[in-house]
């Protein structure tokens, strides 16, 4: 918007010019405040305004009206004008001369005071001062600000009859503006409606149309210091309400609402009023401020834009059923809504509803902008989102665009269903809810873990083939599904119903939308679960499907039946992570041995942790096919089969097992060249299982057998002192069988007290007890072994250490035992004297002990 050239009788219209600084190629400054006359108003009836610098373009200078919505435009010639040929064409607070008008004010000294605020012209002038009177009515905007000393103070002493009249003479205005407190948002509403009603009633009076008013704003400082001002004086009392109702035809919007401005319901009638929106962060709106909405906009037939940061579905229905229908043949009032949010549904409620609502008020396909939201996450409802998305599909197909813009907050879905719909993924508007809702997909608990989890549920719909679910993706929908990434998701779990059945004839195993997630669908998940149930032949394909898509992957866990396991990792192939779990228990009727696994089939397995008979099964079938393994957690007995199974020609460095002495002599029979090398065994004792010292010595000698066992390591994990040396002790019966047969004990003990803190004093808890055996020990062992079989039960004489109940043979291995059981005794003392100080203590029974693996410490 140019100016346009000025006459010279225009230099006593403006305001005296000053000299001021050239700031740049066209001597302006953005950010600078100036002088402009304004272009848009009627001819005549131009005047002089304030306008703010907000951008320069080489020698173009844009400027915005301050308070108003005028723009403007000024091109500054590079042609060089004499000074005597100056005229003053407009004036800026920093002195720079950059516009004019084709023709003066009719009141020259009132249109250079109507950019002064009611607080300015206050300090300059009387109070019915003709030129303050005078440039109030030309003013077009009013903000109530409390972000300056200064205005704060006038405002906060105006009384609201004062505010009323002020506003009586504000015939011009078109917008209102306040600015409250961040503590106090009550601050000069009262005010602000004095001012609003009297500018309607000064309309009135001066004859004229009706109130000009076109927006009211709320807003806070955005320096957070200058809206904390406390109020120094109590509010004034509000004007009665206004009869007849006062009408405000031109005005169009509310925004930036808060829960304090309720006050505001005065009967106002507003039936252009197209937009109201809440301001800051709104929480969920109470009773009192949806009764204050749905008497806002009750008399409005032109609502365009309802944004509330937080309306629950039957508020919603509350604030838009106090519209009246329009009449047969007449435009619904709702016909041109454009924004609605945010709607916020609960686990059990859909938009059918709300959509019967819309549409009687004449809502048809016209929101551009839809926001909605659950208020609780729906976790807890089974597949609750995958409802609640197809009931927010028919409620956008009725009252939204094609084109609607859908903002979805859908907080911890934890079913992965959901995003493999082709329904949902097909239609266009639910594109970016479900990519928002991926995003932020995982639900807390599931399985036994802490973890952000995502589940794959194998329905019914799945194993049946079911078009719903397994039917073929259109382009759309392979595009949506692509574009979807679970960056919080860490555990992926496959879970079958316990109804699910399973046909024989069961269709190919292929979810569709599976294989069209991106590979980076999953990129934090490190861990894949699948449930204990069968989960028919769609389970495999799943698992390969969604390991394909977890770059991070490293834990395996498997608890179904043993069949679905090894076909699991079959599907899965070189995917295996170096983390492997089977687990399966008894579900009835064992189910048919499996298929083993071709060898070298699968990657080196860093640690596999076999659980129950079914995950036994597996694993035995499983072993065979992973090109290596360094570690096995076996909590179940068979242990022989399961090393039977993996063959001689590997090295397995650490190998626990649950005490289980009598399925452990299974190794007895065992040919050592079929079985693998282990480097350490480590048996923890967690039960109190109560074992014949000759069923543990058997047990414990079996395992010695394996081939370059360089370590055994016999633990009571926190024991408690009066299991220590009782009949729930394996390490003491262990220790009197050995005495007994051999005339010896050999090994290492340990002892670690924990500590407990009570109040302020520390006392010792528990106990950490393990005996460990090295090689030297245990080819003692044998050797002592094969010695009894040949030369019969021993009938060595023996002492009896009074301190510890041990029985020591005699002989040079006996003195030297001996001599170490006087170390023991006084390892014991120091134990004993350091119980109540929380020390560690250790005794040795032959020798002195190495380092205790730490590793094995945790355990």
């Amino acid at each position: 918007m140019a100016a346009q050239p000025t006459q010279s009788s225009a230099a006593a219209a403006a305001p005296a010019p000053h000299a001021a600084p050239c700031r740049g190629p066209c001597g302006f400054q953005e950010g600078s405040r100036v002088w402009v006359v304004t272009e848009k108003r009627e001819e005549g009836e131009q005047e002089w305004v304030k306008a703010d610098v907000y951008r320069i373009d080489g020698r173009t200078v844009y400027f915005r009206e301050v308070g108003g919505g005028e723009g403007f435009k000024v091109t500054v010639p590079t042609k060089t004008i004499p000074p005597t040929e100056l005229t003053p064409h407009a004036v800026c607070e920093t002195a720079s001369v950059i516009s004019g008008q084709s023709r003066p004010p009719r009141k020259p000294m009132t249109a250079a005071r109507s950019f002064l605020s009611p607080c300015e012209l206050s300090a300059l002038f009387p109070h019915r001062s003709p030129v303050r009177n005078g440039a109030v009515r030309q003013h077009t905007h009013i903000t109530i600000d409390a972000s300056t000393p200064a205005e704060y103070q006038f405002w906060s002493s105006t009384t609201t009859q004062d505010a009323f009249k002020l506003g009586r003479r504000l015939t011009s205005l078109t917008s209102a503006h306040v600015v409250q407190p961040h503590t106090h948002l009550e601050w000069c509403l009262n005010t602000l409606t004095a001012v609003v009603e009297g500018h309607a009633a000064g309309r009135r009076a001066a004859r004229e149309r009706e109130s000009f008013i076109e927006s009211i704003h709320f807003s806070c400082p955005t320096d957070v210091r200058a809206g904390h001002v406390c109020p120094s004086r109590p509010r004034h009392p509000s004007l009665p309400l206004p009869s007849p109702r006062v009408q405000l035809p031109s005005l169009k919007s509310i925004t930036g609402l808060r829960e304090a401005h309720g006050m505001l319901e005065r009967g106002w009638v507003m039936p252009h009023l197209e937009g109201v929106t809440t301001g800051g962060t709104f929480r969920l709106a109470t009773d009192d401020f949806v009764r204050f909405l749905r008497q806002l906009i009750k008399t409005s037939r032109s609502l365009k834009r309802l944004a509330v940061g937080g309306l629950r579905h039957e508020a919603t229905l509350c604030v838009l059923a106090g519209i009246p229908e329009g009449g047969r043949g007449e435009r619904g009032p709702l016909a041109g809504l454009e924004h609605l949010s945010t709607v916020l549904l609960g686990p059990r409620e859909n938009f059918e509803e709300l959509q019967r609502l819309l549409v009687s008020l004449g809502c048809k396909q016209s929101i551009r902008h839809l926001g909605v939201g659950s208020a609780v996450p729906l976790r807890d409802l089974p597949r609750g989102e995958h409802h609640w998305l197809h009931s927010l599909k028919a409620f956008a197909e009725a009252v939204a665009s094609p084109s609607v813009d859908i903002e979805c907050c859908l907080p911890a879905v934890g079913c992965l269903n959901t995003f493999l719909d082709p329904a949902l993924l097909d239609t266009p508007s639910l594109a970016k809810p479900l990519q928002a809702i991926a995003k932020g997909a995982g639900t807390i608990g599931g399985f036994g873990g802490p973890e952000d989890a995502i589940t794959l549920e194998v329905t019914q719909a799945i194993v049946d083939g079911s078009n719903d679910v397994m039917g073929p993706l259109t382009k759309r929908a392979q595009q949506t599904a692509a574009s979807l990434t679970f960056e919080k998701v860490k555990k992926v779990a496959i879970w079958a119903p316990e109804d699910l059945h399973i046909p024989d004839d069961a269709p190919p195993p292929s979810i569709r939308a599976l294989q069209h997630l991106s590979p980076q669908a999953f990129p934090n998940a490190t861990q894949l679960f699948v449930g204990a149930r069968p989960v028919g032949p769609q389970g495999p394909q799943a698992a390969a499907d969604l390991t394909s898509r977890m770059p991070a992957l490293d834990h395996l866990t498997l608890t179904s039946a043993a069949p679905d396991t090894v076909d699991m990792l079959r599907s899965i192939g070189d995917r295996v992570p170096r983390k492997v779990q089977l687990e399966g228990f008894h579900m009835g009727l064992p189910p048919p041995a499996p298929n083993p696994l071709p060898p070298a089939s699968l990657p080196r397995v860093k640690h596999l942790l076999v659980m129950g008979t079914q995950g036994m099964s597996a694993a035995k079938a499983a072993v065979a096919g992973m090109s290596s393994l360094d570690e096995a957690i076996v909590d179940t007995a068979g242990v022989a089969g399961l090393l039977t199974a993996m063959g001689g020609g590997r090295t397995l460095k650490s190998l626990q097992l649950t005490f289980h002495p009598r399925s452990f002599r299974a190794l007895e029979s065992a040919d050592l060249t079929h079985l693998p090398k282990v480097e350490r065994v480590f048996v923890p004792v967690f039960d109190r299982t109560v074992w014949p010292a000759a069923d543990v010595l058997a047990g414990v000698k079996a395992l010695c057998r394996l081939r370059d066992l360089q370590r055994f390591e016999f633990c009571l994990p926190e024991a408690s002192k009066d299991r220590i040396g009782g009949p729930e002790d394996p390490i003491h019966a262990l220790l009197g069988e050995m005495q007994q047969r051999h005339g010896t004990t050999l090994g290492t003990l340990m002892k670690k007290h924990t500590l407990v803190q009570q109040g302020l004093h520390t006392r010792s808890g528990h106990i950490d007890y393990r005996l460990l055996l090295d090689a030297g020990d245990i080819r003692q062992i044998l050797a002592a072994e094969a010695e009894a079989h040949i030369a019969g039960p021993a009938t060595a004489s023996h002492t009896t250490d009074a301190n510890t109940g041990s029985s020591l043979g005699s002989g040079p291995a006996a003195a030297s035992i001996s001599a170490a059981g006087g170390s023991a005794r006084q390892l014991t003392s120091m134990t004993d004297g350091q119980d109540s100080d929380g020390g560690l203590a250790e005794m040795s029974c032959s020798r002195a002990a190495g380092h205790v693996d730490r590793q094995q410490e945790d355990r």
